[in-house]
């Protein structure tokens, strides 16, 4: 129910907003005191506040845990809350990734489907995005054109930074959005937008399909290598704590820049993962049979011995798994 609210949050405000005359007007009439853009956005501070009521709630039962013990009631209230908390503190991600969501403008959802199409949101945030190739795949307006146009129309949109070439293009600030089949990289317009609380606007730039996504490239200290984390010892934390890797697609390579290594990993790692099931399933379609004898094999393996099992996502020993 949050989620739904939080993702038309944004549109409602900026509607608010451009008709502020009107609404400040009509409060004035009704001698409210809370501006409408005020009421839109309490029932997301409520949904944030459940939290924190909660942990107080749950924090006293669990100090007066030796008394409850002899009413299992009780206990059965507590192990309630405990599960209600769990579920609230999964709720402020959530909403706050529909509101980014729902602050996205200029996707073609004719040309790339619908957003809810595109299956669950798993990450959203700002990086600075580059592409080493002209044919990136351009927005639904300009997807007529040739090519070359189109890579020049869609660029010349920006509202800032600098121009790319034809073999490459600069860091430019952007919002990237990754979901379970597709990610979208918007550009967020200057300044803080009609609200200080939502925010500025996304504007849809680029759509990069998850069936043409083939390897994810860490681009360390010492250069680049294959998966989310390679070598040992002082090497490997070395590598974990780049904060760049390059995704390597059919129609494009983008290499993604994020201020901090812990979240450059999880993307890294993320993105890898669903290329990995992503050639497992293909696999399995192909040639059934082999598959399920391999993953049995595979299976009996890791029961014997877990020591030898590498706990790396992606490694160099596994990117010619890629298609």
């Amino acid at each position: 129910m949050y989620s739904k609210y939080a993702i038309n949050l944004p549109k409602a405000d900026y509607i608010v907003g451009e008709y502020d005359t009107f609404f400040s007007e009509l409060r004035k009439s009704l001698n409210l005191k809370p501006s409408l853009k005020d009421l839109l956005i309490e029932p997301i501070q409520r949904a944030m506040r459940y939290q924190l009521m909660l942990q107080v709630v749950v924090s006293h039962f669990e100090r007066h845990q030796e008394d409850l013990k002899a009413e299992e009631t009780s206990m059965g209230h507590l192990d309630k809350l405990r599960q209600s908390l769990t579920v609230m503190t999964r709720i402020p991600k959530e909403v706050n990734d529909m509101m980014q969501l729902g602050k996205l403008f200029d996707y073609d959802a004719k040309v790339h489907g619908s957003i809810s199409a595109q299956g669950k949101l798993i990450l959203q945030a700002p990086a600075l995005v580059a592409t080493e190739k002209a044919s990136l795949v351009s927005s639904g307006s300009n997807k007529k054109k040739s090519a070359k146009k189109t890579n020049s129309k869609s660029l010349a949109r920006s509202m800032s930074g600098p121009k790319s070439t034809n073999e490459g293009s600069e860091f430019e600030p952007r919002h990237v959005f990754l979901f379970e089949q597709s990610m979208l990289v918007a550009e967020a317009e200057k300044g803080t937008g009609s609200s200080s609380f939502i925010g500025p606007r996304y504007f849809f730039k680029n759509f990069v399909k998850g069936s043409t996504m083939n390897s994810v490239v860490m681009q360390g200290p010492k250069g680049n290598f294959n998966g989310v984390a390679s070598g040992t010892g002082a090497e490997a934390s070395s590598d974990l704590q780049s904060k760049q890797f390059k995704l390597e697609c059919s129609e494009a390579s983008f290499k993604l820049q994020f201020d901090d290594a812990a979240v450059c990993q999880q993307w890294a790692t993320t993105i890898s993962n669903f290329i990995m099931d992503r050639t497992d399933f293909a696999k399995a379609l192909s040639k059934p049979i082999e598959f399920q004898k391999r993953q049995l094999l595979n299976s009996n393996n890791n029961s014997g011995s877990n020591s030898s099992i590498s706990s790396n996502p992606v490694s160099s020993s596994t990117s010619s798994n890629f298609p």
